[in-house]
């Protein structure tokens, strides 16, 4: 599975609250409801010799710029409070 994208995305819950959750694009296919649950799920580590840093979530490996990985850090940090 090619990712092409990885989000974060604020999305409505039926309690008329909104949350910030992850989605991504997948050939073409958007992907949505990476929440609190998932915290345990991700590991976040800079690539050797790259400017890139890896994202793994349950297997599926994204590459992203560091301006993403330190978003998704932060993000990842607030949920935990």
């Amino acid at each position: 599975m090619k990712i092409s994208d990885l989000l974060l995305e604020k999305y409505p819950t039926t309690k008329g609250e909104e949350k910030t959750g992850l989605s991504f694009i997948a050939e073409g296919r958007m992907f949505f409801g990476i929440g609190e649950d998932d915290l345990a799920n991700f590991d976040i580590q800079k690539l050797p010799n790259s400017q890139k840093w890896a994202v793994m979530y349950h297997g599926i490996r994204f590459e992203v710029d560091e301006e993403t990985a330190e978003n998704l850090k932060n993000h990842l940090s607030a949920l935990k409070k």
